[in-house]
């Protein structure tokens, strides 16, 4: 469907999971952060993972330490570990928000590197296309979704993103949830693949 990869994160209802899997998103995550209140149990976690093919499903564990995460956790139910803390073996998926774009010449390129960048303001962040080009070319970035469609096409087109993160959300009632928006999105994403 789409070039650029899509990580569909904060997922906590099998109305989310089953939508996400179905458009063949890349990676859908869970927030599994021990220290999170509003962490996906792991028997809802099961029962989720059960209904859904295709993606790869990533732990979300912010800075749980992986021995604790583990003692909660089957860690062969996760193809990858979001976390910020490195752990020897796994394939990580490293949370980076960097104080100002100059501070994303510190990193590894060989890791995945989810961008925050919600304390830029996006006229700030997108005003400097080459930069982020040249930045886009040598890291693997899954850049937060653009809350502007105007920005999500400049991202899309220009920076050439290595993956875009969408989030999960709750229900309006069990099994409903309107996807106006995210339809939205996943049609810009679709005309620039085309």
């Amino acid at each position: 469907m789409q070039n650029v990869k899509i990580k569909a994160s904060q997922i906590n209802n099998l109305t989310d999971a089953r939508y996400f899997a179905a458009l063949g998103v890349e990676w859908i995550g869970f927030k599994l952060d021990l220290s999170s209140d509003d962490r996906v149990e792991p028997a809802l976690f099961h029962g989720i993972r059960s209904w859904i093919e295709g993606p790869k499903i990533v732990a979300e564990i912010g800075k749980t330490p992986i021995d604790l995460f583990s003692e909660v956790y089957e860690l062969n139910a996760f193809d990858l570990l979001q976390s910020s803390e490195p752990i020897e073996g796994r394939d990580l998926i490293i949370p980076f928000k960097p104080n100002n774009l100059e501070a994303l010449n510190s990193l590894l390129p060989s890791s995945i590197y989810l961008l925050d960048l919600e304390h830029i303001p996006e006229l700030e962040l997108y005003a400097s296309v080459s930069d982020l080009q040249n930045l886009n070319e040598r890291f693997n970035f899954i850049w937060p979704a653009p809350r502007e469609n105007n920005y999500l096409k400049l991202l899309l087109e220009e920076i050439k993103p290595y993956g875009i993160e969408v989030k999960g959300g709750l229900e309006e009632k069990v099994g409903f949830k309107s996807f106006d928006e995210l339809d939205v999105f996943f049609d810009i994403l679709e005309e620039s693949a085309s």
